[in-house]
């Protein structure tokens, strides 16, 4: 995952504090070292109070600015997008996430509508009855 896309699951509260030391490790490992990041990946299991403001501080480090909601929300539905084309999720599922938890949200980009008559679409037709976050809900 792209450090932009973490920054996205930051700013939407989808991302724990306990994971950003391994998301600091992932940008060691992509040669994208900063003081910052470098002082997080030591942290074990840290409260995101604590980690937050670090984690920041090696976005700025990195030049890897801190998205609008709204731009999260589109980094977010792209997330479920890859995850849909590389089968890790069903087209329902992915279409399911983008309408319950992007298109309910004030800010959410227009172009995610679609999904919202995907999702509806799949499910009318049959296409969700193994993978329907519904059905396993229940």
């Amino acid at each position: 995952m792209k450090l932009e896309e973490y920054a996205a699951l930051y700013i939407l509260n989808r991302l724990p504090g306990e994971k950003l030391p391994g998301v600091a490790l992932q940008c060691i490992e992509s040669d994208m070292e900063s003081d910052a990041m470098l002082e997080l990946a030591w942290e074990k299991a840290p409260a995101l109070r604590d980690a937050a403001p670090v984690f920041e501080r090696g976005l700025k480090e990195l030049n890897v600015a801190v998205p609008s909601k709204s731009r999260a929300l589109l980094l977010l539905a792209n997330i479920y997008c890859k995850q849909m084309l590389s089968g890790e999720i069903s087209p329902f599922e992915g279409a399911f996430n983008i309408w319950q938890q992007i298109c309910v949200e004030d800010e959410a980009p227009e172009m995610t509508f679609d999904f919202m008559t995907w999702a509806d679409a799949l499910q009318n037709i049959g296409a969700s009855e193994d993978n329907s976050p519904m059905r396993h809900s229940s």
